[in-house]
Order: C-alpha cells, then structure tokens, then sequence
C-alpha cells in the first residue's frame, strides 16, 4: 500500500461525544430542552440526533465517574431559529444560563447554557442581514 503525503481531510463530524455522570439527566436535557431525538439506546449508552441531512448533528452520551468540563478549548454551538425559546425551555428546567441572548456585531444572537455535568452548550441565532 502506498502512502500519500498529502494528509487526509475530514468527511465531516461523525458524532460528539459526551461524558455524563447522569445518562438519564442528560438524555433529558438534550431531549426535552436542546430537542434531539433520540435514536438508539444500549448498554447504558444513549445516541441522539438533531438536524437533516449534511447539517445532522448525532450525539453520544456515554457514562462517566467524573467527567470534565472547560470553559475553553473546542466550544460546541448549536444553531436554532429561536435561541430565546431555548433559553426559557433551560431555565423552566433548572439549567443554569450562563449567558443570556445576546446579538453580537458579527450577525448572530448567542447564548449559553450548562448541561447537567456542567459543560457549556452554546446556542447560535443568524441575524437578519441589514441591506
């Protein structure tokens, strides 16, 4: 087999992987606040997903002793229509907001939340372009 030295670029993002002390408390979250669908389930290991077609975002929550959470390094965000109905949707759940819904100059309305293992989710809005 000949090896190429030009590297290999990625197809797309496969899933995202979640650590979770609490996979019910999670799927919950995902489920009843964020509105994945869940698609699969076994051996404590639930699968979500949210989207259509290429823009399909697939979710693996995975049991975990003690995950790690950071403010920093790869931040998800996730898209929506209505980034203020998903914020109410957290905070009838009990789920900390960390930042409210903000429009930021770049075009978008951002938010961000805590997931029950304390992992921040952010959440996107696009703005209308102003001609």
């Amino acid at each position: 087999r000949k090896v190429t030295t030009m590297a290999q670029s990625p197809r797309g993002i496969y899933e995202l992987l979640v650590h979770c002390k609490d996979v019910r408390a999670s799927a919950a979250f995902y489920e009843e606040v964020l509105g994945f669908t869940r698609v699969h389930e076994e051996a404590g290991l639930v699968w979500l997903r949210a989207g259509e077609g290429e823009r399909a975002v697939q979710v693996l929550l995975h049991p975990w002793d003690a995950p790690t959470t950071s403010p920093y390094g790869i931040v998800v965000e996730f898209e929506y229509e209505d980034v203020d109905a998903v914020v109410e949707r957290a905070r009838h759940a009990g789920h900390p907001v960390v930042q409210p819904p903000t429009n930021l100059w770049f075009g978008v309305r951002e938010a961000c939340v805590q997931d029950p293992d304390g992992h921040l989710i952010w959440l996107v809005q696009p703005l209308p372009k102003e001609v």
